[in-house]
């Protein structure tokens, strides 16, 4: 391919990227701009930005893992865990997941309902971890 050939195709290309279909491709807001609220989906929507921060250590945990109580203490111990480690902690990036997981995450669980049928079967009650006596 020649060079001007190569640089027909180079701006055509680009003028893909910006324009779908005729309409202008939206801007790429940052994450960290957006509003948490305006970007709350679900309780198991993983947000890329956790992604970013977390999945260098552990797998990045869903909002509703836990409840909303949980969260604020998390944030704490972990933004002071990465801070000793020398990980980066963008102060706007923590903050915007703070306020997700708060958003996404529910004030309680729901309690399993503790309407189940007797059982016929045959259990015998013992003490987990106990040593058996007389032996």
């Amino acid at each position: 391919m020649s060079r001007g050939h190569f640089g027909v195709v180079s701006f055509l290309f680009s003028l893909g990227a910006v324009t779908i279909c005729g309409q202008q491709a939206p801007e790429a807001t940052p994450q960290s701009e957006a509003s948490p609220q305006a970007a709350a989906i679900d309780e198991n929507t993983i947000p890329p930005l956790a992604i970013q921060h977390c999945s260098g250590c552990h797998e990045p945990p869903r909002p509703g893992a836990v409840t909303r109580g949980f969260w604020p203490g998390n944030f704490d111990r972990m933004i002071q865990w990465m801070g000793e480690k020398n990980l980066p902690t963008p102060p706007g990036d923590m903050a915007w997941l703070r306020e997700y997981y708060l958003a996404n995450s529910p004030e309680a669980f729901t309690p399993v309902p503790d309407d189940f049928e007797d059982s016929t079967l045959a259990f015998e009650k013992i003490t987990v971890g106990a040593l058996a006596t007389g032996e």
